[in-house]
């Protein structure tokens, strides 16, 4: 391998070690033991990450729904989905509570399950 090679091959490997060092910082990919997925709730479709170890689940728009929510109360709103979420996981026994902004789009859900 040429000397040209061996630097292609060093900034692949620190590009992808930075961006997997993003993954287990809320709000850019997960909630470290989180998972990801798309969830249509009342005509939209939102990335929610939940994660059971610390009952926390992330919500924030997805696709062209970026930047435009259209509620006037986003924190009841996002905890109304993070709720919908819950229950069509299986479990209606763990109720949304406590919802705060984390950033511009993403809000966090805490919930307990009985």
């Amino acid at each position: 391998m040429k000397k040209s090679g061996y630097r292609s091959a060093a900034c692949v490997v620190i590009a992808a070690s930075l961006l997997a060092g993003c993954a287990g910082i809320p709000g850019l990919s997960s909630l470290g033991n989180g998972q990801d997925g798309a969830f249509a709730h009342e005509g939209k479709t939102w990335i929610v990450t939940d994660d059971t170890v610390q009952s926390k689940i992330v919500t924030s728009p997805s696709g062209l729904s970026f930047g435009f929510f259209g509620a006037s109360d986003e924190r009841s709103t996002r905890r109304q989905i993070a709720q919908a979420y819950l229950n069509e996981q299986g479990r209606e026994n763990c109720f949304a509570l406590d919802t705060k902004k984390i950033s511009s789009s993403e809000y966090e859900s805490q919930y307990i399950c009985a």
